[in-house]
C-alpha cells in the first residue's frame, strides 16, 4: 500500500509541474539578434548591412536586403552594430532556387534571389549579345563570319552558364556569413524543478513533493 500511495502522489505531482509548465512558459521572450556592419561614407551618408564583399569595390547587402556598390575610397570608416533580425530584411537566400532561375534567364537568380541587379543585367546582357552575334553571322547556306560566330558562341555560353554557376554559390557564401552573424538572446526564463525531501517522523518515513521556480531576466 505504501508503494502504491508513493506511485499515486508522484503520479499526481508529475502531472502538477506539467500543468504549471504550461502556465508559466519556460522562454518568456527571445530575440534573434544579428551583428552588421555601419558604413560611413564620404558624402555623409551611412549604410547599415552586411559586407559582403571588400577590396576596391565594396559590395554591402544594406538591411533592406538591397544591395550597395562604391569605391573602397570613398569609404570613411567602419563600425559594428547588434540590431534585431526582425527588423531588417536580411532573409535566407536559396541556392537551388537561385540556380534553376539563372538556368532559364541568365541573370535571374542574380536579380530574385541575390538582389543583385547590377550583375543580373551584365549577365542578361552578355548572353543575349553573344546570341546576337551568333545568329546574325550564322548562315548554314552560305559564308559565316567564323570569327564572330566564335565570339558570339563563347559570349552567349560563357554568360549564361557563369549565371547559373555563380547565383548558388553567391547565395550559399551569403548565408553561411549571416548564419555566423546571427546569435538569440533570451530575455527572462521561467525554470521549474520538481523537489522531493524525505523525512523521519515518529520512525517513519515521510515524503514530502514541492517545486522550485527560478526566475532569470
Amino acid at each position: 500500500m505504501r508503494i502504491l500511495r508513493f506511485v499515486q502522489s508522484l503520479t499526481l505531482f508529475a502531472f502538477f509541474v506539467a500543468f504549471v509548465g504550461i502556465i508559466f512558459p519556460t522562454n518568456l521572450h527571445s530575440q534573434e539578434m544579428i551583428e552588421i556592419d555601419v558604413i560611413h561614407i564620404e558624402d555623409g551618408s551611412t549604410i547599415r548591412g552586411i559586407i559582403e564583399k571588400a577590396g576596391s569595390t565594396y559590395k554591402i547587402v544594406k538591411i533592406d536586403g538591397d544591395v550597395f556598390r562604391t569605391h573602397s575610397s570613398n569609404i570613411l570608416s567602419t563600425t559594428k552594430e547588434t540590431v534585431e533580425l526582425q527588423n531588417t530584411k536580411l532573409e535566407k537566400r536559396y541556392p537551388v532556387a537561385a540556380f534553376f532561375a539563372s538556368f532559364f534567364v541568365p541573370g535571374l537568380g542574380q536579380m530574385v534571389v541575390n538582389k543583385d541587379y547590377v550583375k543580373g543585367v551584365v549577365f542578361l546582357v552578355g548572353t543575349a549579345g553573344g546570341y546576337y552575334l551568333f545568329a546574325t553571322n550564322f548562315n548554314i547556306f552560305g559564308d559565316s563570319n567564323d570569327g564572330l560566330l566564335l565570339a558570339g558562341a563563347l559570349l552567349m555560353n560563357g554568360c549564361w552558364i557563369g549565371s547559373w554557376i555563380e547565383a548558388p554559390i553567391t547565395a550559399y557564401s551569403y548565408n553561411k556569413k549571416l548564419r555566423r552573424l546571427r546569435t538569440t538572446q533570451g530575455i527572462g526564463t521561467v525554470s521549474l524543478f520538481p523537489t522531493i525531501n524525505q523525512f523521519n517522523v515518529a520512525d517513519k518515513q515521510v515524503l514530502s513533493y514541492g517545486i522550485s521556480l527560478k526566475l532569470n531576466f
